[in-house]
């Protein structure tokens, strides 16, 4: 299926992180920022083992989470599109 869970999972999750970062309270941003580290440690520490040491290690601390994020909001838009067209089925 469509897995309807980890769809709306994604939606909280980005639409929170929307609202934390429209606050502007650093505190709250930071707290957002060290979620973020939390869910991008396994892949960042997979991408370390397979890169040398230097600036591809510090390219992936970027790169890994911007790629994830990237990853999320195509799944988000996709999830949309399918339901569209499943609704538009229906009719």
């Amino acid at each position: 299926g469509m897995h309807a869970e980890r769809h709306l999972l994604r939606f909280v999750v980005y639409g929170a992180l929307a609202a934390v970062l429209a606050s502007r309270r650093r505190a709250t941003i930071g707290l957002a920022a060290l979620a973020g580290a939390g869910y991008a440690a396994r892949p960042v520490r997979r991408a370390f083992r397979l890169l040398p040491p230097g600036r591809r290690r510090a390219a992936a601390l970027v790169a890994v989470p911007a790629l994830m994020a990237a990853s999320d909001l195509a799944k988000m838009a996709g999830y949309l599109r399918g339901l569209s067209r499943r609704r538009a089925r229906e009719v």
